[in-house]
């Protein structure tokens, strides 16, 4: 047989080559940076929430700004609010159909909570992938509105933009004629973006999830990121304004 040389390709899931070396032996060593993926999420320090931090000193205006502030309250007491990462855009698919956090594409909406479960502990097992919690979300909310505060952002306008009306926050149609769906990454607040565009779809318990935020056809007075709907059935549902909203262990 003819001796030749045969070009091979090779693509690495979630993060970038950055070395490639030739052993003795004829085979090749590849170099994996992974930090790139890290990027795309933000850390939320959930454990360091306290009652003492100045915007929860705070005297509630609206049923959902007590709801926000009654969630956080008992989970600060709790002492079990842990830190995790959240990811900067909304979730959406490369060209090979796996989940990536990328912006200037199209979310990946279209899939049942059932099927976001089992999509999110695939994405990254050995960061304890998975989807957020109530608490989780209600923690992130309490992050939000103290990082806004501590911008300058008056403590009784910070609350109503979160728990009220977030039309400022996120991306809703509802002066636009034919509204639709947006791009990931198209609006940054506060050092995230897409926090409405699309619902997110949370865990609760073993028989409950729930829809937090707003899509692109709501109206932020109605559906602020702080709205929290109880799902009790439609598991298998799949849904075409909404995605998983996943979260990494720190």
């Amino acid at each position: 047989m003819k001796a030749g040389t045969v070009e091979l390709e090779f693509k690495v899931k979630g993060g970038r080559i950055t070395k490639a070396e030739v052993l003795e032996d004829g085979s090749c060593k590849l170099v994996v940076d992974v930090a790139r993926r890290m990027d795309e999420f933000v850390l939320i320090k959930a454990s360091e929430l306290s009652l003492q931090d100045d915007f929860m000193d705070y005297e509630p205006k609206s049923r959902q700004e007590a709801e926000v502030k009654n969630v956080l309250t008992e989970a600060i007491k709790s002492g079990e609010l842990e830190d995790f990462y959240r990811p900067k855009y909304d979730p959406s698919m490369d060209e090979d159909g796996d989940i990536q956090f990328v912006p200037g594409k199209k979310p990946a909406v279209g899939f049942s909570f059932a099927e976001w479960l089992e999509i999110a502990e695939e994405f990254w097992p050995e960061r304890g992938s998975r989807i957020g919690t109530k608490w989780e979300y209600y923690a992130f909310l309490g992050v939000l509105i103290k990082k806004m505060v501590e911008s300058g952002v008056d403590k009784e306008r910070a609350w109503h933009m979160v728990c009220d009306d977030s039309g400022n926050l996120g991306h809703y149609g509802q002066f636009e004629e034919n509204p639709k769906i947006i791009e990931t990454g198209s609006h940054l607040s506060y050092g995230f973006c897409d926090l409405a565009n699309t619902l997110k779809l949370i865990s609760v318990g073993p028989y409950e999830y729930a829809k937090a935020s707003g899509s692109y056809f709501r109206l932020p007075y109605c559906a602020p990121l702080a709205i929290f709907r109880i799902q009790k059935s439609g598991f298998e549902e799949k849904y075409d304004d909404s995605v998983g909203w996943i979260v990494l262990e720190r």
